[in-house]
């Protein structure tokens, strides 16, 4: 890694080791004044070094510790036992030999790995049988392992399902005018030669449901990405050749979900928005028999199919999985190939089948140099995870390296003269000027699983999962008590609902810290402390008993200078009477308010059903008189609304449904946004703008559009 840059730390940590830099000397014996060649001068290398040691969580059950390496740093501005955030500077890059450079490592140890790499060394691991799928704390994104035999078709269950519905619809018009004018011939108002009693069939024939175009005739994976609304899905052999991409057709599927969700379970539409999303059910909703969950999928024809990834054959795993046929590999320690060493020189057979695969014989320095500039050489390198003993540990050097004192032997390559007693001398010397695991005590085996540093950087960032300490930054006005009680349920519906890049969870961490006090309010609360007490306390709503009435949810409220600030909630957003307006008021992380509100939350999570209210009950004309007498259709029947706030899980999921389901706009709105912290004004404008569309997008208005835009860029800061 090349640069005199400042070097940043590059996750939460706490520095474990920190050795400061030599100064630079003139000495050409000093052991960093090494020249790394029998033909290259001596030259200076930097030996300042920061270890960082890391605990990352990946989901509700999952941490590891892992540790960052930075070394041949020219300056170092931390010290050991220092707690550090993520992109704190931890020093200047320094000069290996005399050019601008530092070494960057990421390792673990065993038990981190199996934390980490959950399969071992298989291609996957099943951890649930009903349904054949993975890692439950699962992220980024999705896996499918399609069986050969499995049927492709030329639409999905929706599409089918809305051409027969608007053909039904257009059957059941042209039948009504079709009453009409016969009704007309039967009066004599219609006396055309056309005119006849005869009913006319409608000429459009019944559409045909799902049409199967194809099959699989040997296993193929399919990925599952989504980006900015659309969904991309990829195909590839099961040893992880790409075959094909494909792109949900028409409008963006991730902003359709809902509506599909609605349309194959009107009545279960949580956990079928969770099968849609990740393939499987993750949440305590059960889904309801016969509903399938249909991806696009590039046919071997290169023609657009369907495939229906909702069948127990078909294996589902998502990035936390690691997967296999994506290049994920653990390559173990002393793994024998071909050529069997005793020192620290690679001898693994899957290592070395990559730089001399097809070659008869073995290979030159040239040809193996070659193969190590492929491009798609080094991204199957990038995803080995290596098991070896770490070359900063001076007690196994000699073991290491003493091969350098003989020749190369017959065959080996590239060719090699042994060093001198006197070069090896000095090689150890400047080695063991630069090792440094004895000082640092980690308590760790030297033998560890490294990672390339910056594949590993870019992958565990698609996970998206706020820690501890990130949130405390986030929410530090809150107690540590309250972000806990809500953090595991944060990060499990920013999940759900896609929410998973920086730009769009500062959006929806900002927005919600205006809407519920950053976690501390979630309840809507009037000047009367019960209203303020936890209504799991009580064991009811507030209000529910005639000594809780309180009439500030159904009066207007007005401001110091007489301006009307909020109206009665009592008649509106469904609620029916002044009892409504207390018993339906804001609730969970997006104030959710209003009898209506809550009724298609509640039909959401399979609560309620459609069929037991009438759609529309505000429309009634008892409705509009404020008469309850004289309504006809049938509100919703909510008896304990208590219940959006019961957990942690239903607070937070009711603000994430609010934005997918019923304000549908909002997550294009946030896309907009580059996700970089504005600095110029150019930028912060755009990001003022931004904001203000989806404040307003979310709530109909732009009320507290200031603070909502510097507490998303707040947590944009942190996030990114």
């Amino acid at each position: 890694m090349y640069g005199t840059s400042p070097i940043a730390c590059v996750a939460d940590g706490k520095v474990v080791y920190v050795r400061a830099p030599t100064e630079k000397s003139d000495d050409p014996s000093h052991p960093l004044n090494y020249a790394m060649s029998t033909d290259s001068n001596a030259s200076w290398t930097d030996d300042g070094c920061v270890v960082i040691e890391h605990e990352a969580e990946l989901g509700k059950d999952t941490t590891i510790r892992f540790w960052s390496v930075y070394m041949h740093l020219s300056s170092v501005t931390v010290s050991s036992g220092k707690e550090i955030i993520r992109k704190e500077i931890v020093g200047s890059g320094g000069v290996i030999a005399g050019a601008r450079a530092i070494h960057f490592e990421i390792f673990t140890d065993q038990g981190g790995l199996d934390k980490l790499i959950k399969r071992g060394d298989k291609a996957y691991r099943v951890f649930r049988a009903g349904d054949n799928s993975g890692d439950p704390d699962l992220w980024g994104d999705m896996h499918f392992l399609l069986p050969a035999g499995t049927a492709l078709f030329d639409k999905t269950q929706a599409q089918a399902s809305v051409k027969y519905k608007q053909w039904r619809k257009r059957k059941a018009a042209f039948e009504k005018g079709e009453d009409i004018r016969i009704l007309g011939v039967a009066r004599g108002s219609v006396t055309s030669d056309a005119a006849t009693r005869r009913r006319r069939a409608f000429p459009e024939p019944e559409p045909e449901g799902q049409n199967q175009v194809g099959t699989l005739d040997k296993s193929l994976w399919l990925t599952v990405h989504f980006a900015k609304g659309h969904c991309h899905t990829n195909t590839y052999s099961e040893d992880g050749v790409l075959l094909g991409s494909a792109v949900f057709p028409g409008k963006p599927y991730e902003f359709e979900m809902p509506k599909i969700a609605n349309l194959l379970a009107p009545n279960n539409q949580s956990p079928t928005y969770e099968l849609l999303r990740y393939g499987r059910i993750v949440g305590e909703d059960a889904l309801p028999a016969g509903v399938g969950n249909w991806q696009c999928i590039a046919s071997p024809s290169d023609e657009i199919a369907y495939v229906d990834l909702n069948v127990p054959s078909v294996v589902k795993l998502s990035d936390a999985d690691f997967p296999r046929f994506l290049g994920w590999q653990r390559i173990h320690d002393g793994e024998a190939g071909t050529r069997l060493t005793s020192d620290g020189r690679c001898c693994a057979k899957a290592v070395l089948n990559l730089l001399d695969v097809n070659q008869p014989s073995d290979i030159t320095e040239d040809d193996a140099l070659s193969r190590l500039r492929n491009p798609a050489l080094r991204k199957k390198m990038r995803r080995l995870v290596c098991e070896f003993r770490t070359e900063w540990d001076a007690a196994h050097f000699d073991s290491t390296y003493q091969f350098l004192l003989r020749d190369s032997a017959s065959g080996e390559s590239p060719s090699r003269a042994a060093m001198t007693h006197e070069q090896y001398v000095a090689f150890k010397a400047h080695a063991n000027a630069l090792q440094w695991w004895f000082d640092a005590a980690l308590d760790i085996a030297p033998t560890l699983w490294h990672f390339h540093p910056i594949e590993f950087i870019n992958w565990m960032r698609k996970c998206g999962w706020i820690d501890k300490s990130t949130l405390a930054r986030i929410y530090k006005v809150t107690p540590e008590a309250t972000r806990e009680r809500y953090r595991t349920a944060l990060n499990q519906v920013m999940q759900k609902y896609v929410i998973t890049n920086p730009i769009r969870q500062s959006h929806f961490l900002g927005q919600g810290a205006v809407e519920s006090l950053s976690l501390k309010v979630m309840q809507e609360a009037s000047n009367k402390f019960a209203s303020r007490r936890s209504e799991a306390e009580l064991g009811h709503w507030y209000g529910s008993t005639t000594d809780e009435s309180d009439r500030y949810y159904c009066s207007e409220k007005f401001n110091g200078l007489g301006k009307r600030i909020k109206i009665s909630y009592s008649w509106i957003g469904g609620n029916v009477g002044d009892i409504d307006a207390q018993k339906f008021r804001g609730r969970g992380f997006k104030q959710l308010t209003g009898r209506a509100n809550y009724a298609d939350y509640w039909v959401y999570r399979g609560w309620l059903r459609r069929s037991e209210f009438d759609a529309r009950w505000w429309d009634d004309d008892g409705y509009r008189k404020r008469d309850v007498a004289q309504m006809r259709r049938r509100p919703a029947s909510i008896n304990y609304p208590e219940r959006l706030i019961a957990t942690p899980y239903n607070c937070i999921d009711s603000g994430g449904f609010y934005i997918a389901f019923k304000r549908s706009k909002v997550k294009a709105e946030i896309d907009r946004g580059s996700g970089v912290h504005p600095n110029a004004k150019s930028d912060v404008n755009i990001g003022m703008s931004i904001s203000r569309r989806v404040t307003y997008a979310i709530n109909g208005g732009y009320n507290d559009d200031e603070k909502r835009y510097t507490l998303t860029v707040h947590a944009l800061g942190l996030i990114n």
